[in-house]
């Protein structure tokens, strides 16, 4: 660029990086994280979210109405947290600086506005089955429970609580037969009330060490078959064991119709199961203050650019993200 802008004209080289900032930060498209994030503007702080309690069943008349009181039952708070990132460089680099590198610096913070919220999304997912309230990354849902759990609550009623688990608790392989015991599962879940939620799973969530195996299972027209010793989508290698062979795939992959193949899933061998059609999420993003961009560069009005002779540029944004609906997520393997 050329050194009379950057030296005579500060405020329009600042215009043409503050555009240049927001035009690449509206054109990067959100990856898929979005589909299994819940999305909430904030305005303080700290957002409460009420619990209610659950529209009760009907039953038959017995000649008086019944109702039951649908006010919070407790009340469940997400902080807001601040996050920055900035880059510095010295005037003279931006000045001489005639191939448009420095600019593609200034594209690169502002897709770094648009991916933390992701990992942060993703981080919830990461550690959501962490239970010890000493580690750093412990977080509860609204249930009190962490994402993933043995004990979410199930039926309530006048003499027991029982639990439902959205969990395999361990390293389970994902297969034909493990996938359909996750989904099975999901679709069996019910509320306090016993009623059945209809949870219809409709996206598979893997690392890219699994998406070749999602891909098999969700997508392809034809499944292997394998002959006793083995298991499913596993060859049998045992002496006499019958040979495996193809079966038509009469229902790729059923509702789960989507594959979520992402590197932020920090392990090689978990997968999860989604619900992504519902208003409520598996995780609850709160955007307090979309990145604002701040850029120190005329030494005439910053001690610090007269001082170092150098160019800042910094982005501060503030979110707030914690466990979302466990109902809509089910963690296949850890």
């Amino acid at each position: 660029m050329p050194t009379d802008l950057s030296t005579l004209y500060p405020e329009f080289t600042n215009l043409i990086i503050q555009t240049y900032f927001f035009w690449m930060y509206d054109i990067w498209v959100q990856p898929d994280w979005a589909k299994v994030t819940q999305i909430v503007p904030s305005t303080k702080d700290a957002e409460f979210y009420p619990t209610l309690t659950q529209v009760p069943t009907m039953n038959l008349w017995e000649g008086r109405r019944r109702f039951e009181r649908a006010g919070a039952k407790q009340s469940y708070m997400v902080m807001n947290a601040m996050y920055d990132a900035g880059i510095s460089f010295p005037r003279t680099v931006f000045a001489d600086d005639q191939y448009g590198i420095l600019m593609k610096k200034i594209s690169d913070l502002a897709v770094e506005g648009k991916r933390k919220p992701m990992a942060l999304a993703y981080d919830i997912i990461n550690n959501g089955a962490i239970s010890s309230t000493t580690n750093a990354n412990y977080a509860v849902g609204i249930d009190g429970l962490p994402l993933f759990s043995a004990s979410h609550p199930g039926k309530v009623d006048v003499t027991a609580t029982d639990t439902q688990t959205n969990t395999n608790g361990g390293s389970t392989a994902l297969t034909v037969d493990t996938l359909n015991a996750v989904v099975s599962a999901m679709k069996n879940l019910y509320d306090n009330q016993g009623r059945p939620m209809w949870i219809i799973p409709d996206t598979l969530i893997v690392p890219p060490a699994l998406g070749m195996v999602a891909r098999q299972i969700l997508h392809s027209t034809w499944l292997m078959s394998v002959g006793p010793g083995g298991s499913s989508g596993t060859p049998s290698t045992v002496s006499g064991n019958l040979p495996t062979f193809n079966v038509f795939n009469v229902d790729a992959g059923g509702d789960l119709k989507t594959i979520i193949e992402t590197p932020y899933i920090t392990s090689a061998t978990a997968w999860y199961a989604a619900c992504t059609s519902r208003v409520a999420k598996p995780v609850l993003l709160q955007e307090r203050m979309p990145p604002e961009l701040t850029i120190k560069m005329d030494p005439n009005t910053s001690d610090l650019v007269f001082q170092t002779n150098d160019i800042y540029c910094s982005i501060l944004a503030r979110w707030g993200a914690a466990p979302g609906d466990w109902h809509t997520i089910f963690q296949g393997s850890t």
